[in-house]
């Protein structure tokens, strides 16, 4: 395990953007958990790496959590080192059993990433568990220029980015302004108020999107840049970026719509969003994903993540998802450890109670 003190950044990150693990798993995300109060613990040896977040319950009790993660190293996980990869992630269970005997967790959530299967979970004892974060997602090739981005999108969504700039529509972007934040948080409670959601709190959103410990310059390739292969890679000169950005739709000055959205290494991810229950004919949500999607290829990001898409669980949000076109992507989900069965079906237990 490496002390919180001693992770270095960048090789921290650079690490995780290789191995195509997401912001949930940067430095950053470990220093913003620890500015709300929560205890984080870094795991690293040569082919894996892991940021652990300690959550509290009753009783003085905790469970682990690794957000996205272990990350497995990319030539360690595919189908010729199955056995290699159980091997990897047994390791893995090895250093973090020795952190929950010291903290006294109950168990240990995970959420890999990548290839790793549900049945190589199992057979480490793993347990399947409600999923956290979504296991499908929906990507975009920011490779394609603008004009194949459109031509691969439903002409419905074509159609409706097209009304919403005719109609007068304009979006902008800010890192951080509290008015900006405050028309932010008025729309995203309306939608989740709307479509039966529950939300974080208000300080939260506000610290997850004020929260960019260093800020690194944008990355623009071309001049000054002395290694051309770091932009494929999602480094700059200051290493990799992590940013969080708001971005308005607005209708004649006042916003309508409003979306956060992550970039960390070459990939954006859109977090958070809300639109008015006003003045919804003017299909402000589609402009304002279009105007993300470019911002993130001049940003040299390579793809865009929708964060989320599941026909049952949210048939609406996924249907506008997928008229953007792009591919989906499935992962084997959320998968809990146990260390000390009685006080994990207590929490189970209790879990079931407050649903």
């Amino acid at each position: 395990m490496i002390n919180a003190f001693d992770a270095n950044k960048e090789n921290w990150n650079r690490f995780v953007v290789q191995h195509g693990g997401s912001f949930l798993q940067s430095y950053e995300w470990g220093e913003f958990q620890k500015s709300i109060g929560r205890e984080v613990f870094y795991f690293k040896d040569i082919n894996f790496q892991a940021l652990v977040i300690k959550y509290q319950m009753p009783l003085g009790r905790n469970y682990l959590f690794c957000p996205h993660g272990p990350i497995i190293k990319s030539e360690i996980r595919n189908p010729k080192s199955e056995t290699n990869s159980k091997l990897k992630c047994s390791n893995f269970i090895n250093e973090v059993t020795n952190l929950a005997k010291r903290e006294k967790s109950v168990f240990i959530r995970v959420e890999p990433m990548g290839d790793i299967r549900r049945e190589e979970l199992e057979e480490l004892c793993f347990e399947k568990s409600k999923d956290i974060q979504p296991h499908k997602t929906l990507v975009l090739d920011l490779n394609l220029s603008e004009e194949e981005l459109l031509a691969q999108m439903h002409e419905k969504t074509r159609y409706n980015i097209g009304l919403a700039a005719r109609k007068g529509l304009t979006v902008r972007q800010t890192e951080y302004n509290e008015k900006d934040f405050e028309e932010f948080w008025r729309l995203v409670s309306i939608t989740y108020k709307r479509q039966g959601i529950r939300s974080f709190s208000k300080e939260y959103y506000k610290k997850q999107l004020n929260f960019t410990p260093h800020p690194i310059p944008l990355l623009i390739q071309g001049e000054g840049m002395d290694h051309p292969s770091s932009v494929e890679e999602g480094y700059g000169g200051g290493g990799v970026q992590f940013r969080n950005i708001l971005f308005l739709a607005e209708y004649k000055g006042k916003p309508i719509a409003a979306n956060m959205v992550n970039i960390f290494g070459q990939r954006t991810t859109y977090l958070h969003g809300g639109s008015d229950n006003e003045l919804r004919f003017l299909m402000a949500p589609h402009l304002l994903q279009w105007e993300q999607i470019k911002f993130a290829k001049n940003q040299s990001c390579k793809i865009y993540d929708f964060w989320g898409c599941d026909d049952e669980r949210w048939p609406g949000v996924s249907r506008f998802k997928k008229g953007f076109g792009g591919r989906e992507i499935e992962w084997c989900g959320t998968h809990d450890y146990v260390f000390d069965k009685f006080w994990y079906k207590i929490y189970k237990v209790g879990r079931s109670i407050l649903r």
